[in-house]
């Protein structure tokens, strides 16, 4: 029986470039949209006890565990709660794995109904192990990857945090019902006790630098409190004067030491700068960062918002004034490894073409990169094509998909050798070619080029209408989708006669079909 095959490294040029030997057999299609808001610190804010004032008497709250807490105590609780709180609530479920294989499953699969569904008003309120995970999640149903932990009974293992969905974030105020809180906080080892965050410095420091909201109050915060402190919800003092658009405080802060290059939650200085609100902000921003030193490389894989460049963000907001000074400052066009959008894909997918254009023009490749733009899985990592095409313009996404071809047809990342050997003979094989072999045993030989090819795509089919969708770029067949893919475990041995083999699609097949 006849066997068709098709390899091709050329159409990897869309997906990921890793090596691959299976035949494809479902497919997946997935949009993400991100929103994010934030909330700057409330603004009615309770003084700080003045020194030598007298305690009040004990909050209707009070309980055994804060016997002798006074002003100062409960000031304490009250700044720890609302630097760390961040900007919502939290419907969550949480799972501790000893077998990290099964915690990946999980991180892939989600939790199901293994754990039941926790709620928390804020960050502080949900456990410490998972804070960053939380902060990290955006979308119901998003699930982080495996964290390594140890529980309670000093047991090694992993977590894997599902969001069931984000709430309105809480104002924090003094109060009966923060107070009967902060306790919980405490006796539950959500908060250190306040006498703990009394003597620490850098909680002293996190607390003076969150009510500090003008210039002269920066100048008075105490000497030998550092500015370079990150709050409990991630970000950071610097972090919060950009978001704020506060030019003067963010230069007070530096003044004080504040590290132009210290990141958090929200992204780097820089990179935050980028976000404002209009062009002439992220230029002045820009501008005044790059004269302190600030790095325009400069990334946070810890945070998913923070793991974009800044020209990558200037793309986002379509703003090319800001990303032509990035890059006569020297921003890499084509962004940085762990980078998880670059900024072509970035400029694609919000559909300026133009921008497209300009950082070719730049030098930009429009070829993948294994290094940067990983997508959550089975997406792999993502390309120019995919981003064009999650714009649903047809015209834009088959324009990326021409000049991603005639770039990989250039590239010597993309090719190989390829021969079968029978009965001692050796018959090269050409693209649209036919051979026939002898019914016997024979091998497929693929050579890849030391230091060039990266990965090459294998299929088979018993059906040559198979291979005619292949070669005319149809995107139903299912070789152009390396995460929707059958292999084996483990080659089989020299005289087995395993094969997988694809169907040519049914006349009324859509691209999304499994």
């Amino acid at each position: 029986m006849a066997r068709y095959f098709h390899f091709s490294s050329l159409h990897n040029a869309f997906l990921s470039t890793r090596a691959r030997a299976a035949a494809r057999t479902s497919a997946f299609a997935c949009a993400y949209v991100l929103a994010f808001t934030w909330a700057g610190p409330c603004a009615a804010q309770a003084p700080a006890a003045p020194p030598g004032a007298s305690a009040p008497a004990l909050p209707a709250s009070a309980s055994p565990i804060s016997a002798g807490w006074g002003s100062a105590q409960w000031q304490a609780l009250l700044d720890a709660t609302r630097h760390g709180a961040g900007a919502a609530g939290f419907e969550f479920k949480w799972a501790f794995f000893t077998d990290v294989a099964r915690a990946r499953v999980a991180g892939l699969s989600g939790l199901g109904n293994r754990s039941q569904v926790q709620r928390a008003a804020h960050l502080v309120a949900a456990p410490r192990a998972i804070r960053q995970q939380l902060a990290n999640l955006f979308l119901a149903g998003s699930v982080s990857k495996p964290v390594p932990f140890t529980n309670s009974q000093g047991v090694n293992g992993w977590v894997v945090v599902e969001l069931v969905r984000r709430l309105p974030g809480t104002r924090l105020v003094p109060g009966p019902e923060f107070e009967a809180a902060a306790v919980r906080y405490v006796s539950q080892g959500l908060l250190p006790p306040p006498e703990a965050l009394l003597a620490d410095p850098a909680e002293r420091a996190r607390a003076a630098y969150w009510n500090a909201r003008t210039p002269e109050q920066v100048a008075a915060v105490p000497a030998g409190l550092s500015a370079n402190v990150e709050y409990g919800n991630f970000s950071t003092p610097l972090l919060h004067a950009i978001l704020e658009n506060k030019i003067d405080l963010a230069r007070a802060l530096v003044a004080r030491g504040a590290n132009v290059n210290q990141c958090g939650v929200w992204g780097c200085p820089i990179k935050t700068g980028t976000d404002a609100t209009t062009e002439e902000r992220a230029l002045e921003w820009v501008g005044w960062l790059l004269t302190e030193g600030a790095r325009v490389d400069a990334i946070e894989p810890r945070h998913y918002s923070a793991s974009i460049t800044p020209l990558t963000s200037a793309m986002q907001q379509g703003y090319a004034r800001v990303a032509q000074r990035l890059v006569e400052a020297g921003a890499p066009v084509d962004g940085v490894p762990g980078e998880r959008q670059t900024p072509i894909e970035a400029a694609a997918s919000f559909g300026k073409r133009e921008l497209v254009e300009w950082l070719m023009g730049r030098g930009a490749s429009v070829l993948p990169f294994d290094d940067r733009s990983e997508q959550p899985a089975p997406m792999m990592h993502g390309n120019l094509y995919a981003a064009a095409a999650s714009t649903k313009d047809k015209a834009f996404a088959a324009w990326a998909e021409q000049t991603m071809v005639a770039a990989a047809q250039q590239s010597p990342r993309y090719v190989f050798d390829a021969h079968i050997e029978q009965g001692g003979r050796r018959y090269p094989l050409a693209d649209g070619s036919t051979l026939k072999l002898k019914a016997a045993p024979w091998n497929l030989v693929l050579t890849l080029k030391p230091g060039q090819s990266q990965g090459v795509t294998l299929g088979a089919s018993l059906s040559k209408d198979w291979q005619d969708e292949v070669r005319r770029g149809d995107r139903r067949n299912p070789l152009f989708r390396p995460f929707s893919s059958a292999a084996m475990a483990e080659p089989p041995k020299p005289e087995a006669s395993e094969l997988f083999i694809g169907s040519a699609c049914s006349a009324d097949a859509k691209a999304d079909d499994t």
